[in-house]
C-alpha cells in the first residue's frame, strides 16, 4: 500500500496574491485526493505584529505608493540571513513547532521568507528532510528575496519571467507553470463573442484604489455606458463598507451591479468582455486564465510593475495613463467589429493557463515519487511546451 502524501503550503497575508495561490494549490491537491494544509506562520507566531504590518502594508500601497516602492527596493537588496532573521523569531518557532509534530513530504511556499526560516532551522545539519519549492507569484520584476533562499525548485508564471529568474538560478531548477488560479477557470474560461444587438458589452471594474480615484474611474466608465448601453459590474471586495455609498452615489440612476466580497470571480471574469483593475499578481493571471482583456488603472510600484509589463508585452491589455482614457480605449477596442478586442483575446488564448494549480500539484508529486488517485489518469503536463508557445 503506497504512503499517503502530506503537503505543507506556506503563505503570508501581505497582498492577496500569496493567499490566493496557496488556497488554489490546496484545492488542487484536494481534487487529487492528497492531504495538504495551508499555514501562515507569521500570523500564528506573531498575530498582533503581523496584523499591524498587514494593515500598514495595505495603507501604504493605497495612500503612499512611493514609500512602499522604497521599502520594496530595500527588501530587494537586503540580506535575509543571520541577525536579520531575529525579527522573525516567533514565526520561526511556530514553524519549528509544526515541523516537530508533522513531517510533510515537501513544502510549497507562496511567500519568500519561509526559505530563510527553514535554512535557519536546519543550519549546520546535512540537509533538510524534505524539499522546499517556491511558487513565485509576480512576473518580470522579481524581488531577489525569492532567489536567495536556496530552495530546491521554483515555479514561475510565464516564460518571460523564467528567462529572468534563470539568470540567478540554475535553468533546470525553474519551471514555467503559470500562476495557480482558481480551479473554476479550467471549466469556465471565456468563450464570449463580440458585443452585438441583444448581447451587450459587459465591463467588470474591481475597485481597489483610494475613494476619489474610484469615483473618477466609475464616472468615466458610466460616461461610455450612457452612449453604448453596456452592462457594468463593480466589485468592492473587503472595502464594501468604505466604498458602497460612494459607488451608489456616483452611479445614481444608471444601471450598475454592485458586489461586495464574492467567490464568483472566475464566473465574473469569464462572463465580462473587459476587466478594469490594478495589476495585482492574482488579478493579472486570473484575467489571462479567463481570456479577459485587462485595462490596468493602478500599479503598486515595484512588485506590480512587472505584472503590468507582462500584459503589455503579451498584447493582452493596456495600461491607462489616467481615468479619462477609459471611454477612448473602450471605443478603440470595440469599433470596427471589435477588431482590437478580438486580437487581445486571441493573445490571451495563447498565454492563459487556467490549469496551473493542477499542473504544479501533479508536477511536485511526481518530482517526489508520490502517487495520488488521479495521477495515473492524468500524465505529467507538458508545462515547458506551453511556455514555449507563450514565448514565441
Amino acid at each position: 500500500m503506497s504512503k499517503q502524501p502530506k503537503i505543507l503550503i506556506t503563505t503570508a497575508a501581505f497582498g492577496d496574491g500569496h493567499n490566493t495561490a496557496a488556497r488554489n494549490l490546496h484545492a488542487a491537491f484536494q481534487r487529487l485526493g492528497v492531504d495538504s494544509e495551508v499555514r501562515d506562520f507569521l500570523v500564528e507566531g506573531a498575530p498582533g505584529v503581523t496584523r499591524t504590518l498587514n494593515q500598514s502594508y495595505r495603507w501604504a500601497i493605497t495612500h503612499m505608493p512611493r514609500l512602499w516602492h522604497r521599502l520594496y527596493g530595500y527588501a530587494d537588496k537586503a540580506c535575509l540571513h543571520g541577525s536579520w532573521l531575529n525579527a522573525f523569531d516567533l514565526p520561526e518557532r511556530a514553524l519549528a513547532s509544526y515541523l516537530g509534530r508533522h513531517r510533510p513530504d515537501f513544502i510549497l511556499s507562496t511567500y519568500p521568507l519561509y526559505a530563510y526560516l527553514l535554512n535557519s532551522l536546519y543550519l549546520g545539519r546535512l540537509r533538510r528532510p524534505f524539499p522546499v519549492y517556491n511558487v513565485i507569484t509576480d512576473s518580470l520584476t522579481i524581488n531577489h528575496a525569492w532567489l536567495r533562499g536556496g530552495v530546491d525548485h521554483s515555479f514561475v508564471t510565464d516564460a518571460l519571467t523564467a528567462d529572468i529568474v534563470r539568470q540567478d538560478l540554475p535553468p533546470h531548477d525553474v519551471t514555467v507553470s503559470g500562476f495557480p488560479v482558481d480551479l473554476g477557470f479550467e471549466r469556465l474560461f471565456s468563450q464570449l463573442t463580440p458585443p452585438r444587438p441583444g448581447y451587450p458589452l459587459r465591463v467588470l471594474y474591481m475597485a481597489t484604489e483610494r475613494p476619489p480615484k474610484v469615483a473618477q474611474t466609475l464616472r468615466h466608465i458610466l460616461e461610455y455606458q450612457s452612449r453604448s448601453g453596456m452592462d457594468v459590474t463593480v466589485v468592492l471586495g473587503r472595502r464594501e463598507k468604505e466604498l458602497r455609498r460612494l459607488v451608489e452615489s456616483v452611479a445614481g440612476r444608471q444601471s450598475v451591479e454592485i458586489l461586495g466580497w464574492t467567490d464568483r470571480i472566475p464566473e465574473l471574469m469569464c462572463t465580462h468582455h473587459v476587466l478594469i483593475s490594478k495589476a495585482g499578481g492574482a488579478t493579472v493571471h486570473e484575467a489571462r486564465a479567463a481570456h479577459c482583456p485587462l485595462m490596468i488603472n493602478f500599479v503598486v510600484p515595484g512588485q506590480e510593475e512587472g505584472n503590468a509589463e507582462l500584459m503589455l508585452r503579451e498584447n493582452c491589455g493596456c495600461r491607462l495613463e489616467n481615468t479619462q482614457d477609459i471611454p477612448r480605449q473602450l471605443r478603440a477596442w470595440f469599433e470596427h467589429g471589435a477588431e482590437r478586442w478580438l486580437a487581445l483575446r486571441d493573445s490571451l488564448y495563447r498565454v492563459g493557463q487556467p490549469d496551473a494549480a493542477m499542473n504544479i500539484a501533479r508536477r511536485t508529486l511526481a518530482m517526489n515519487g508520490l502517487s495520488a488517485p488521479e495521477i495515473s489518469q492524468f500524465p505529467e503536463p507538458p508545462l515547458e511546451e506551453k511556455a514555449s508557445s507563450s514565448k514565441a
